[in-house]
């Protein structure tokens, strides 16, 4: 990650988010065979090159770690990305939530560590 990115992250959420909602609305008219339909015109390479900058991006705070899981939502919904970010997303913000819940204090680190591997054994 970049100071740029992280610099970037809510305008380019605020961006991905614009798109998205513009190609929910457009794609939930069942307009898909006219020619009326504007996502033939809508390029939506920029959109996901930002959704993958933004899944990327490792949370610096709560904000950043909703607007992610709000990427990964959508993307379930679409049955999950084939290139893994979202699942990689996730680990990065719980990583960074159980490093935020365990403060700097080593010992609540590793238990949240400990909990966090049990579970993962589980799977």
């Amino acid at each position: 990650m970049t100071a740029q990115t992280a610099n970037a992250f809510m305008p380019l959420f605020r961006s991905w988010l614009e798109t998205s909602n513009l190609a929910n609305q457009v794609g939930g008219q069942a307009l898909s065979s006219s020619a009326e339909n504007l996502l033939v015109e809508l390029d939506l390479a920029p959109m996901e090159a930002a959704e993958e900058t933004l899944l990327d991006h490792a949370p610096r705070t709560a904000v950043e770690a909703i607007c992610m899981i709000e990427i990964i939502r959508q993307s379930l919904s679409d049955a999950g990305r084939s290139d893994g970010r979202d699942r990689r997303a996730l680990d990065a913000i719980q990583s960074w939530l159980a490093g935020t819940a365990a403060g700097d204090a080593t010992e609540r680190r590793d238990e949240v560590d400990q909990l966090l591997e049990s579970v993962r054994n589980r799977g």
